[in-house]
């Protein structure tokens, strides 16, 4: 008798534990499904201004090679230069849910190998691609920025501080005044915005995978823990 009831109490414990484990699995999975909505909003938001930004990159490309501006052609440069290719728009992952599955030692919480093998999938190969293709794109607007300096002045596109007590860029300023219309210094300029713009390009192709690879794993886990 003594003997059944310990071998029945250790099944209960035994039970307990497992019961533990999967709540605490199913609510990390519905912790992560919330990242990768967030990750698929971002991505899709940083996919639209990039777009938009491309676009402003082959307009200023072109424009800066003429021999010949006027008033309004310089304002419209420096807005070009300021929105689209000084500006970045980059998307890190959030992988919260992911950094306290690892550093609390739970990802043995997860069951099944395919539920690991897609997570890591995302979040291990995709998303050091991605930071990889994100930190090219970074270094490559700071060669932009620091070439526009012999063109643009910065003094004319003034911060402005906002009731909120942010602050934002001011190109209502009128009358913007290259520093110089050297056509070698302006060519080397315009080729260095449409190397930017094949960076970007190739990372709004980035972005789109790892949206699908998002959807993918979303889909998958709602399906899987029934969220």
């Amino acid at each position: 008798m003594i003997f059944l009831a310990v071998t029945m109490g250790f099944f209960a414990e035994s039970y307990r534990e497992h019961s533990n484990d999967r709540g605490k699995e199913k609510k990390y999975m519905q912790s992560m499904v919330a990242d990768l909505e967030t990750d698929t909003q971002n991505i899709k938001m940083a996919i639209h201004d990039n777009l938009g930004q491309i676009k402003g990159m082959d307009t200023l490309a072109e424009l800066i090679n003429n021999n010949e501006f006027t008033d309004a052609e310089q304002d419209h440069l420096y807005n070009l230069n300021e929105r689209c290719a000084l500006s970045l728009t980059v998307v890190p992952l959030n992988d919260m849910t992911m950094r306290q599955l690892l550093s609390s030692g739970n990802m043995r919480l997860i069951r099944e190998q395919k539920v690991a093998d897609l997570i890591m999938g995302y979040y291990g190969s995709g998303k050091d691609g991605y930071d990889g293709q994100m930190n090219m794109f970074g270094e490559n607007m700071q060669k932009i920025f620091f070439s526009s300096e012999d063109i643009f002045s910065f003094r004319y596109p003034g911060l402005k501080l906002n009731k909120d007590t942010t602050f934002s860029l001011d190109l209502n300023i009128t009358n913007f005044k290259l520093l110089t219309r050297d056509k070698t210094i302006l060519a080397k300029y315009s080729n260095q915005v449409l190397a930017a713009r094949a960076l970007s390009a190739t990372y709004i192709n980035v972005l789109h995978d790892m949206r699908k690879r998002a959807d993918d794993l979303l889909i998958f886990l709602e399906k899987e823990y029934r969220l």
